[in-house]
């Protein structure tokens, strides 16, 4: 049996596996998947940057990320330095005009990450 370390997870509120390394906030059975799929070379925009961009970045991705909270991005640049990483920080609506998009193909080599804070309405 695989042991993920769902516990530390929990504890840390930052998805680690047993040897502490960074995991995408995704099922464990869509992250053996990814595990085994070669990503090398592809692309990936991800709105939030979340741990995934380190694990996609150990796998040879590029990343291009935008986030909003600049505490986290801090903690994102201190942690993750490398040439696979663009991280922008802007939050990015709906509606907003994606500059650093623009003009670039997006095909099936392209992935999209979401990654969001539940955020309490007014009524």
């Amino acid at each position: 049996m695989y042991y993920h370390n769902h516990f530390k997870t929990c504890l840390k509120g930052i998805a680690v596996d047993k040897n502490n390394e960074y995991l995408p906030w995704f099922s464990y059975p869509l992250i053996e998947i990814l595990k085994k799929i070669d990503l090398s070379e592809k692309k990936i925009l991800e709105f939030g940057s979340g741990c995934s961009k380190k694990f996609f970045i150990n796998k040879n991705c590029q990343v291009l990320s935008y986030e909003e909270d600049k505490n986290w991005l801090e903690f994102v640049k201190k942690n993750c330095k490398t040439e696979n990483l663009k991280i922008i920080n802007r939050k990015v609506d709906q509606n907003d005009k994606i500059n650093e998009c623009e003009n670039k193909k997006f095909d099936v080599n392209y992935y999209i990450i979401i990654h969001f804070i539940f955020k309490k309405c007014s009524t």
